[in-house]
């Protein structure tokens, strides 16, 4: 017992001889080996207002991009087939943006050519898609990809009817033809493999996941310093039983450390005195 009760003494003695700055320098680096260790934990943190940081809105943006590309693509394939009797000559994407956790709205601003006006028309086409629009086809013949789609759907309502069968056309154009489901025609988007991939991260970053959207380690870093210093905003949650248990950990050790510190600086100002 006696020698438990001096084995306990003289580690306290040697803690609280470390120099204070020592526990300083420690406890500011354990705030980014635990962001580094909070970015390896996939699906562990819910971050619901990731997507309207800046780098959120960057993916916005770039989703945009990405979307515009893929229409291209269609639409060059039909431009090189059966260019005259097509309505659409340009389009552009525009203000894509989130609706909510589980959907995104653009604008597609669209020229076409209206025949019986023997003139250009600009119509802007608000379009909605999905989370769970996403769907994969199955290849038709050995060797070949599955291929990725993305189910669209264009807010006819919000057109004049007047336009209207113009407009039908030309998302004819733009996008490939769906199942016909409940007598509802249906049109999609096809996308590549690394399309399709960077479409889904931005749907799982809408819906709270802080790892999918840009800037992670970033977020993780401030999420590191608000456990560490039990700050606590409570805009990252962690979500799943081992991103708690860090969480936990680094909560408890931040404690821990101040209290060394304090303890290694009262130590050094009472021998002083003495």
């Amino acid at each position: 017992m006696r020698k438990a009760i001096s084995f306990f003494r003289g580690l306290s003695l040697r803690i609280s001889t470390v120099h204070p700055l020592t526990y300083v320098v420690v406890y500011i680096l354990a705030i980014p080996v635990f962001a580094e260790g909070y970015c390896l934990i996939p699906s562990g943190f819910y971050a619901p207002y990731a997507h309207l940081e800046y780098s959120g809105k960057s993916d916005e943006y770039r989703a945009g991009v990405m979307i515009q590309t893929a229409i291209s693509r269609r639409l060059h394939t039909h431009q090189a087939t059966n260019e005259a009797s097509l309505p659409v000559r340009d389009f552009y994407v525009q203000r894509l943006r989130s609706v909510d956790n589980t959907a995104i709205e653009f604008d597609l601003l669209t020229m076409l050519w209206n025949e019986q006006k023997k003139g250009l028309v600009q119509i802007s086409i608000p379009i909605v898609v999905r989370s769970q629009s996403r769907i994969v086809i199955d290849a038709s013949s050995p060797g070949e990809r599955p291929k990725n789609f993305v189910l669209v759907m264009p807010r006819y309502n919000e057109i004049p009817a007047s336009l209207l069968p113009l407009v039908k056309a030309a998302t004819t154009q733009l996008f490939a033809p769906g199942y016909d489901f409940l007598g509802k025609g249906m049109i999609l988007l096809e996308l590549t493999n690394e399309e399709d991939e960077q479409l889904a991260r931005l749907f799982d970053g809408l819906g709270g996941d802080a790892l999918a959207i840009s800037g992670t380690y970033g977020r993780m870093l401030y999420f590191s310093v608000t456990v560490i210093t039990t700050v606590g905003f409570g805009d990252v949650v962690p979500m799943s039983p081992l991103a708690r248990s860090v969480v936990g950990i680094e909560a408890v050790l931040g404690i821990v450390i101040a209290g060394l510190f304090l303890n290694a600086v009262a130590y050094r100002a009472s021998t002083r005195r003495s």
